[in-house]
């Protein structure tokens, strides 16, 4: 069906207990569908629609948005996660820098890769 092609994909590795018309008990399967909904919710254009969420572990999502920035969010604090990565997005977007990677897994000193960012800067040495 054509409008179900626009709809983000979501990778796990196992699910088990899967009965049609029953709800799945699986936390990370949950959690990602609960990503998937605030982002639209909370989207601000269509490079932040998620296309893919790929469930690592019991812990980490891998999601791909639709400008290929690949962000890891965890299981839990997902509202807080959300808004670090609104909050970093919008810096960067600011300061014309394209982010490669992300990760909100960490809550101090979040890793955040840019893809045009030269990765040093260049020093005139006095002599």
């Amino acid at each position: 069906v054509k409008q179900n092609l626009g709809l983000p994909v979501i990778r796990i590795e196992r699910l088990d207990g899967v009965t049609p018309g029953k709800a799945v008990g699986s936390p990370q399967l949950t959690a990602a569908l609960k990503l998937i909904g605030e982002m639209k919710r909370r989207s601000t254009g269509p490079k932040e629609h998620i296309v893919r969420v790929e469930i690592l572990n019991e812990y980490a999502l891998q999601t791909r948005f639709a400008d290929g920035v690949d962000v890891t969010f965890g299981m839990d604090g997902l509202d807080e996660q959300l808004a670090r990565y609104a909050r970093i997005r919008r810096e960067a977007q600011a300061r014309s820098w394209q982010i490669a990677t992300l990760n909100l897994l960490v809550e101090d000193n979040i890793p955040v890769t840019f893809k045009n960012v030269a990765a040093a800067t260049h020093c005139t040495r006095r002599n």
